[in-house]
């Protein structure tokens, strides 16, 4: 019998925004804007692990998936109460979720 593992990557992402441009004090454009996963060597590594199934999400993305979570409790796709519950999250996100 064999099991697959499966690996839940949250954070190591940030938005590198490049270059602004105050081109006045109601407009102020930026160039080069783009997503990074830092710990992209770390998650392909993981992906290489035979029968091992690695999701890597920003950490804003759980944010958005918790006020989701609030709104429709019942819906299965989103994280199980228990998930919800840890207390890594609750230091993540202080008062975003309620005991």
């Amino acid at each position: 019998m064999t099991t697959n593992l499966r690996i839940w990557h949250v954070g190591n992402w940030c938005i590198n925004i490049g270059q602004t441009y105050v081109e006045s004090p109601f407009e102020a454009p930026s160039k080069d804007v783009e997503v990074l996963n830092y710990a992209q060597p770390f998650v392909d590594a993981l992906r290489a692990i035979p029968l091992t199934e690695v999701v890597s999400q920003p950490s804003w993305e759980l944010g958005i998936r918790l006020a989701e979570h609030r709104e429709n409790a019942s819906d299965p796709s989103l994280p199980c109460q228990a998930h919800l519950k840890s207390s890594a999250i609750r230091r993540s996100y202080g008062n975003a979720v309620r005991q």
